[in-house]
């Protein structure tokens, strides 16, 4: 048994479960087990990617509702920031709609990848998405790395908070936008 600090800063004494995203539907998964979970929580975390793209930004939307905690935060490591600022889910998507609805209308996100660990003896588990995003700046992709983090009680999982990394280049990826004619 290994004995570790999880990123959510939770002393672990279990070993964590890793699962890649594998595809399966949301019938054939359960929220309940550890293995089941790993699925369960990417598809959560893919919804939430299409509730943005689908302009669908407000709480009390069943895509935020149904998974969002009362309390979740959500911070994103921006450069042009000074300091680290921590909103609730009404801020956060609020900044989401301000942006769209100003200078990206043409916003978009597409997930290449997702990854869960599962820590079972905490009942809490975190989805790293890597993160394309179009429609910042014509003809760039930026490139982050997304992580919401989740905790299970009361027999649900629900998302408790989310950060966003930089990715390269401050997250503006050197090979420009590939529907553009970049790389």
């Amino acid at each position: 048994m290994l004995q570790y600090d999880s990123p959510l800063g939770v002393h672990c004494d279990s070993q964590p479960l890793k699962s890649a995203s594998s595809g399966r539907d949301q019938a054939d998964v359960s929220p309940y087990t550890p293995t089941s979970a790993a699925p369960y929580l990417e598809k959560i975390g893919s919804d939430f990617i299409k509730a943005i793209n689908e302009r669908d930004l407000y709480p009390a939307s069943p895509a935020w509702a149904d998974h969002c905690d009362p309390d979740f935060k959500a911070d994103h490591d921006c450069p042009v920031r000074k300091k680290k600022i921590v909103m609730n889910l009404e801020e956060w998507l609020r900044t989401k709609r301000d942006m769209i609805a100003g200078d990206c209308p043409e916003y978009r996100i597409e997930i290449p990848e997702q990854n869960t660990t599962i820590y079972q003896k905490e009942g809490a588990a975190e989805v790293f998405l890597v993160i394309k995003s179009f429609g910042l700046i014509e003809g760039v992709v930026a490139q982050d790395v997304g992580v919401f983090e989740f905790k299970y009680g009361s027999g649900r999982w629900m998302a408790i908070k989310y950060r966003g990394l930089r990715g390269l280049n401050d997250g503006l990826s050197v090979y420009g936008d590939p529907e553009q004619g970049g790389a």
